[in-house]
């Protein structure tokens, strides 16, 4: 799906409208784009055919770079189809206008088009936004990956083959977020750090949230990756002690069906045997394996008491 659309606001005109053609103040969204598209952005931008080609790399990793009065910073977002995965996301600054560029429709663009407060004349409030929004979805991923996982941890007991796979998957995908979650946050710190944007003192407040709120869904996935790591573990001793249980039922059987075996094979020889005439000789020989697996049974009962 290719789609070049600009839209434009300000404080004088607050609902962010499309508008056609380019314009400053505005705010650029490139999302699949075709060869057109990108060449017509690169012409406005004045950006090499590089610095397009990474933009539109499924594996960039997340990176600033200036080039052309152009502040090209490159993050990776949360995407959600048949699993959860990240993707690259491209914002580009200038005095002009601030353009985002993905391989994919994202939920944060709605997110952002309904979100109050923000105007495309406020460039470095809006870059702050989509950062916001970024995080956010990061946030609201890990939270459902977090009721899942507790919902396996409650479980533990009756946890199952099924299970153990699924947080097998869910473990990948934590550490897919948290390889991107932390250039993510070193991305923006190098941005203050380095003076890149004008900051006002509401921009400066937005981007102290925003690193504190990174900061905890980085430690949330963290958490929930020594969580995966202690059912896990957990599992492997339940399996343990249903093995063990496992064994000694088939000890005990084991034992029990060794004594009438010894006398069965005993008699089974073609010799002279006690009671090999006696008319009582089989009901004799039951009434003494009875006797000598009641034995067993006593010993087995006195011998698991002293452990």
């Amino acid at each position: 799906m290719f789609m070049l659309k600009i839209y434009k606001n300000s404080i004088q005109s607050k609902p962010l409208r499309r508008i056609k053609g380019f314009s400053s103040n505005v705010w650029i969204s490139l999302i699949s784009p075709n060869e057109d598209d990108i060449l017509k952005i690169r012409k406005h931008l004045h950006i090499s055919a590089e610095t397009m080609q990474d933009c539109l790399d499924e594996y960039e990793l997340p990176r600033i770079k200036i080039e052309n009065n152009n502040l090209i910073i490159m993050i990776r977002a949360v995407v959600k189809k048949e699993s959860y995965k990240t993707t690259p996301l491209t914002i580009i600054l200038n005095e002009h206008s601030i353009t985002t560029i993905s391989l994919c429709d994202l939920n944060l663009f709605n997110n952002l088009k309904n979100r109050r407060g923000i105007y495309t004349t406020q460039r470095s409030n809006f870059l702050i936004n989509i950062f916001l929004e970024v995080i956010n979805q990061y946030q609201n991923y890990i939270n459902q990956i977090n009721k899942k996982v507790s919902a396996k941890k409650r479980k533990i007991k009756s946890i199952d083959k099924k299970d153990v796979f699924l947080l097998v998957e869910i473990e990948e995908i934590l550490n897919h977020f948290i390889s991107s979650l932390v250039p993510n946050i070193n991305v923006i710190k190098r941005i203050l750090a380095n003076n890149y944007i004008i900051l006002y003192q509401r921009d400066k407040d937005l981007i102290n949230d925003l690193l504190m709120d990174g900061e905890q869904v980085l430690e949330l996935s963290k958490t929930n990756l020594k969580t995966i790591n202690n059912i896990r573990d957990g599992y492997s001793t339940v399996l343990s002690i249903r093995l063990n249980q496992i064994m000694q039922v088939l000890t005990y059987v084991t034992a029990f069906l060794t004594i009438p075996m010894i006398i069965a094979s005993v008699y089974g020889m073609n010799i002279d045997l006690p009671l090999a005439n006696s008319p009582h000789a089989f009901s004799i020989l039951i009434s003494l394996n009875f006797v000598l697996m009641g034995i067993t049974l006593l010993a087995f009962i006195i011998f698991k008491k002293k452990l």
